[in-house]
């Protein structure tokens, strides 16, 4: 066990670990549901050294993207992304169906101020500029990290365990090909499902409509990181979760 704990550590020294994060709505859950199944198959690995953050807090102070890329200066970090309008979609039936927000529009999430220095309101905090700010200021802050890592929702559709791998060897451990088939039998179900899709409820839209898309090709033209731009000509997926 000793032996494979040592097996983990980094050719620069640097003991196991990294922070996980991930804007609200961008498939946070499933990708650490999978990554800690795989490294709670591993002997002598501590999965709690793996950090998971999503979102911007609702404290005062600490509801600026710089506040979360500040606070992990000298780590690894992983940066899980979606397209924004998927992302938005999500929080909007967040918003809607789980915290029953029924004065909540869709229009209030993608048209909300971008993240001030005050409190935040959900819309501020879940809309369309906070994600687009979000994604953007860990490209911007990279510099300061140890290094960083950037996976899509997509790349969890197209193969799930892969990105799970490459998120754990990039956080300093080494899985081994019957790591990986032991971790697949302990998650099941949630391996095989595809994207972090939501049914419809009553009214509430699956998508965005064709307005509403122009007018976010817009804000991500104009705000969004170059880093990102297999999400500016979205794919027919973009833009609607189809139903898992």
């Amino acid at each position: 066990m000793v032996k494979r704990a040592a097996q983990a550590m980094k050719d620069d020294g640097v003991a196991p670990g990294a922070t996980v994060v991930a804007f609200n709505g961008c498939g946070l859950p499933r990708l650490r549901g999978l990554t800690e199944s795989l490294l709670l198959t591993m002997p002598g690995v501590d999965p709690s050294t793996v950090e998971w953050v999503e979102g911007l807090s609702d404290a005062p102070g600490r509801g600026l993207p710089r506040s979360v890329t500040g606070a992990l200066a000298g780590r690894r970090v992983v940066l899980m992304c979606a397209d924004p309008r998927d992302a938005i979609v999500a929080n909007y039936r967040l918003l809607r169906v789980e915290r029953r927000a029924a004065s909540c529009s869709l229009d209030d999430l993608l048209c909300a101020r971008p993240p001030g220095d005050g409190a935040l309101t959900p819309e501020c905090r879940l809309g369309l500029r906070a994600c687009v700010d979000f994604m953007s200021a860990f490209v911007r802050a990279q510099q300061s990290f140890r290094s960083l890592l950037i996976v899509h929702e997509h790349e969890m559709s197209e193969d799930s365990w892969g990105v799970a791998e490459r998120v754990a060897r990039f956080c300093g451990f080494n899985p081994s090909a019957h790591d990986l088939a032991s971790a697949g039998r302990r998650a099941g179900p949630l391996a095989r499902s595809g994207s972090l899709a939501r049914t419809s409820g009553g009214s509430l839209p699956l998508g965005l409509s064709e307005g509403q898309k122009v007018f976010v090709a817009g804000v991500i033209a104009e705000h969004l990181h170059p880093a990102f731009d297999v999400y500016r000509a979205p794919t027919k997926r973009v833009g609607r979760r189809d139903a898992a």
